[in-house]
């Protein structure tokens, strides 16, 4: 989806937003908070959410960010080489759908279109699914042998340091929402606070490493490091927030 908005050239702070939005705020993800931690815990995530998303959204095209998409990648006929045309005219936006364009191609079947369609998605799915892989490889393999212990014994009451530390244990662990139905009340039942528990849900499910990973295709490294220093920012606020009004 990032990528098809992107291509179809929408604005650049919407398409972030969208990016930390999706992972954040999606039906499951309130409906999950909502079951595991209750109403007032919820709506100060989504809310929390919801400023982040929108504040990384307008720095980002603000600060002109967007020259850190790997155009070369997304664009075929883009060329980082190419010299500046001056004639103010050919520097206008011409829409790929121009009508005066089209009436110099050969008309296309509506089945044609489709085909097309169809292989371009195939052929940009198959050149993902080397990141895919490793990225659910890594994720597995952490996640297999990292014990449970390891968020228990750091991230407990006492320690005032558990809400960031359970931030980044939650970016390799790969930790979604989804699972905070059966993980979350085990690790309060052994001390873990509510805020912790937050962070490390935000972290894995909005910065995880096989979404890096993947991201890493299409953005380059300022973007990269923005995009988790954002995520790990709202993990921490998030877990103090709640900490303050509900440990």
């Amino acid at each position: 989806m990032t990528i098809g908005l992107i291509q179809a050239r929408a604005a650049f702070g919407p398409v972030m937003a969208f990016l930390f939005t999706s992972p954040l705020l999606n039906p499951i993800v309130v409906i999950v908070f909502y079951i595991t931690f209750g109403l007032k815990i919820t709506v100060i995530y989504a809310l929390t959410a919801l400023f982040a998303s929108l504040s990384a959204g307008y720095i980002l095209e603000k600060f002109g960010f967007e020259k850190y998409i790997k155009k070369e990648k997304l664009f075929p006929e883009f060329t980082p080489n190419t010299t500046p045309i001056n004639n103010p005219i050919l520097k206008q936006n011409i829409s790929f759908t121009d009508n005066n364009a089209s009436c110099c191609k050969k008309d296309e079947t509506s089945k044609s279109k489709y085909i097309k369609l169809l292989k371009n998605t195939w052929k940009q799915f198959l050149s993902f699914v080397p990141y895919i892989a490793m990225g659910i490889a890594i994720g597995a393999f952490v996640h297999g042998f990292v014990p449970q212990d390891l968020i228990t014994q750091y991230a407990n009451k006492d320690n005032i340091l558990a809400v960031p530390i359970s931030a980044i244990i939650g970016i390799p662990l790969y930790i979604r929402a989804s699972m905070m139905v059966g993980l979350g009340p085990e690790l309060i039942a052994n001390g873990v606070n509510l805020g912790s528990i937050l962070a490390l849900t935000i972290a894995g499910a909005g910065a995880s490493l096989p979404e890096m990973i993947m991201l890493k295709k299409i953005f380059k490294l300022p973007i990269m490091i923005f995009f988790l220093v954002s995520v790990f920012t709202m993990a921490i606020g998030c877990g103090y927030i709640v900490n303050m009004y509900f440990a």
